[in-house]
């Protein structure tokens, strides 16, 4: 970004701002409370936007694009916070106070402003209640004086009076703020401390970065001495060495913490965590010392796949690491030109989601029992096998292509066609069919009668498909996707129920 595209930027930030404090003036506290002090949030907004793009457009040693720029324009906490501090970032010393004290009340801010324009289900309050006039005339003035601070500051910034030095550690800082994992440093408290100690934000950011230098070579040591690392002796071969968390998305079943602690009691390598979100799930997979640094991602991300592959066909529900956003239409709003104020909303029919609120499901201590036993049969008996392992590989994909189904890029045939030609592959490889046009008699002996009109109507729909191979089936819909991952689900859960039961009977 050159120095005529920021003073464009900052112009155009602070005409916004100025339009949102003009609105906000024109309406009055009768019902408009939670309105007037949205909008003067917004204000503050575009105020801490030109702070931190200034920032660190004078910390570069080049043009950043406005990709490098990173706003952050869905971290509102974060506009607000250098809304407050960009004014004293790196111009004039500042407390470990201060810097408290300005994020708590971005924290507050935002809180408050989407607490007045949102309703909440369970406790509706009455527009604007929740927000005193006191506080409403304390951030419309905050406003109106930060929006004059950066109005008068035009461009003028410290290029020449910052070291090149000066210039990579604020850089620097800019970036590890919008880092999870360094934002941890940044405001620890350690950090607060050392802030506190020195009293001058310069000199502490200065530190920071000397310590996360030091993070950085002292990681580099240790990979390098886990590179030399020789294979434990049989005594440490079982020790726990790593530990990787991963975040799935329960769209089909709720997630309770009661449950998910009776597991934790039981399994010593694979550890479950509710978060504040019912229909999310966090899985650490502990991996012992015989796993060597070369070969931690390959072993997590097998165990995890396989994993999260065993609570599918546990529950027969869907559990991914992602799940569809896009599933009915593709636009925010389309309105008719021709007659103000009336809206349209087409959208896919079917649209491409289950309604599996409906069905009350929950990820419970018999499904989590299920779930242990298909995990403890799959690493036994199938990971270890070439051609059933292909048979459940085919398994994932299709809950991989299904977690990326929607109206940009639809696979509703290709997923059918993995969960149903996985469940013939399936049945080839335990050895209950030597040729694919056997599969289907061997089927009706296992299922009940009451799955064989289903498979009639699967190799229907494959006939169909053979027909024209390179065209979607419309017939398929997500009915029929779900429908043969229900039957892929129930023929391994029928292997595992059988493989539990022959050991129960050798024990």
């Amino acid at each position: 970004m050159t120095a005529k595209e920021f003073e464009a930027f900052r112009k155009a930030c602070l005409a916004n701002a100025r339009s949102f404090l003009s609105a906000c003036k024109k309406l009055d506290n009768r019902g408009s409370k939670h309105i007037r002090y949205h909008l003067a949030t917004l204000a503050l907004e575009e105020v801490g936007k030109i702070e931190m793009v200034a920032i660190q457009r004078m910390a570069s040693t080049r043009h950043p694009t406005s990709e490098e720029l990173n706003l952050g324009v869905e971290d509102h906490e974060r506009k607000l916070f250098w809304a407050f501090w960009g004014a004293s970032f790196a111009r004039t010393p500042i407390t470990q106070r201060q810097i408290d004290e300005q994020r708590d009340l971005a924290k507050i801010i935002h809180a408050k402003r989407l607490g007045s324009l949102y309703t909440n289900i369970l406790k509706p309050i009455h527009p604007g209640s929740n927000i005193t006039v006191a506080e409403l005339d304390n951030i419309v003035h905050l406003a109106e004086a930060r929006y004059g601070m950066a109005k008068y500051a035009g461009t003028t910034r410290d290029h020449d009076d910052l070291s090149d030095e000066e210039k990579k550690v604020i850089n620097w800082f800019m970036s590890a703020s919008n880092d999870a994992t360094e934002r941890k440093h940044l405001f620890s408290n350690s950090s607060n401390a050392k802030l506190a100690e020195l009293g001058d934000s310069k000199k502490w950011a200065k530190w920071l970065y000397k310590e996360s230098e030091k993070r950085k070579n002292a990681g580099i040591f240790i990979l390098q001495e886990e590179l030399k690392r020789q294979r434990p002796d049989a005594k440490d071969m079982n020790k726990p060495k790593w530990n990787v968390r991963i975040k799935v998305q329960s769209h089909s079943h709720s997630v309770r913490p009661k449950p998910l602690n009776g597991w934790n009691k039981t399994s010593d390598w694979i550890k479950l965590t509710s978060t504040k979100d019912n229909h999310e799930l966090l899985i650490d997979f502990i991996l012992s010392r015989s796993i060597p640094v070369t070969a931690a991602w390959e072993a997590s991300w097998n165990m995890s796949r396989l994993f999260v592959a065993a609570m599918n066909i546990a529950t027969s529900g869907f559990i991914w690491w992602n799940i569809p956003r896009d599933v009915a239409k593709f636009y925010e709003q389309i309105d008719d030109l021709e007659r103000p104020g009336y809206a349209i909303a087409p959208q896919v029919s079917p649209i491409l989601d289950v309604n599996w609120k409906d069905q009350h499901r929950v990820l419970d201590d018999n499904a989590l029992g299920t779930v242990a036993r298909d995990y403890a049969y799959i690493m036994d008996v199938v990971c270890f096998d070439k051609p059933k392992m292909m048979a459940l590989s085919r398994y994932t994909n299709a809950l991989a292509m299904l977690a990326k189904n929607d109206i940009h890029l639809r696979f509703e045939t290709n997923i059918w066609q993995e969960f149903w030609f996985g469940l013939k592959d399936a049945v080839i490889a335990y050895g209950e069919a030597q040729k694919p046009n056997e599969v289907l008699g061997s089927l009706r002996k296992l299922f009940p009668e009451n799955l064989h009109e289903l498979l009639d109507e699967f190799e229907a729909l494959e006939n169909k498909i053979a027909q024209e191979p390179s065209k979607p089936l419309k017939d398929i819909t997500l009915e029929e996707v779900y429908k043969a991952k229900v039957v892929f689900d129930l023929y391994i859960g029928l292997k595992a129920k059988s493989w539990a039961k022959e050991r129960m009977t050798k024990k």
